[in-house]
């Protein structure tokens, strides 16, 4: 099982949290506070953490914070549940280096899909997102991975936040249901597909040391559209 920490005061909702990722196969714990978090990201490895948004959302945001200062923890995603679109609470969880924000008024299968997405391949991914209609599994992807790439562009951000955006770019490359699903997010997104070009992006974007693409990640990704690859020059035909 999957290890996912609920970090949030309000403990009635954070019960039906727990017990709606509990019934897909996660192994889910709650917390009330990040000292309590602290105390479990030392002692068990997570695949994913859980704020809460709204008026009590300085507290995770300060939990976030601290993960992407810390080069053992900067790698694990962070999702804030709930809380208002608003620009300003937006910019703050970006601050923090909140992978992806969900909405409360979200359907439970909606959440389901893009908490599976973020968690990357395993059994009760699997389910989901077998479950979940093309369309829903195409849009949830695109909004994952533009969250990723809008965390890797931005200028003004802690080197673990970048960590952490690769984490889950990782995660969903691994989960593709097909390589249209892919390919279309990382074209909205700007992502080069393989390559040169996807070496010369990961120069500018990704973490350091080292500034170059590793053996392992660039392999996932030529995986994802074999046998094309990107030059930066344009592309040319498949071969047979």
């Amino acid at each position: 099982m999957s290890h996912i920490l609920i970090v949030d005061p309000v403990a009635p909702r954070c019960r039906v949290v727990l017990e709606l990722l509990a019934t897909v196969g996660w192994e889910p714990e709650a917390v009330a506070t990040p000292w309590e978090a602290l105390g479990v990201i030392k002692r068990k490895p997570l695949r994913l953490i859980v704020i809460n948004g709204g008026s009590h959302s300085s507290a995770g945001l300060a939990l976030s914070y601290l993960l992407r200062t810390c080069r053992d923890w900067a790698h694990i995603p962070v999702l804030q549940l709930g809380g208002d679109e608003d620009d300003a609470e937006a910019r703050e969880a970006l601050r923090a280096g909140v992978n992806f924000r969900i909405g409360y008024d979200t359907g439970f299968e909606d959440l389901l899909l893009r908490l599976a997405l973020l968690m990357g391949n395993e059994p009760a991914t699997r389910a989901i997102l077998e479950a979940s209609p093309a369309s829903a599994f195409d849009e949830a992807l695109t909004q994952v991975w533009q969250a990723q790439t809008d965390l890797l562009h931005h200028p003004h951000l802690l080197p673990g936040t970048l960590y952490a955006a690769r984490e889950v770019l990782e995660r969903l490359l691994s989960l593709r249901r097909d390589d249209a699903s892919v390919e279309a997010a990382m074209a909205l997104t700007r992502v080069p597909r393989g390559g040169p070009a996807l070496r010369q992006w990961a120069d500018r974007h990704l973490p350091c040391p080292p500034q170059t693409l590793d053996p392992a990640f660039e392999r996932l990704m030529g995986r994802c559209f074999s046998p094309l690859s990107w030059t930066a020059e344009p592309r040319s035909s498949p071969t047979a």
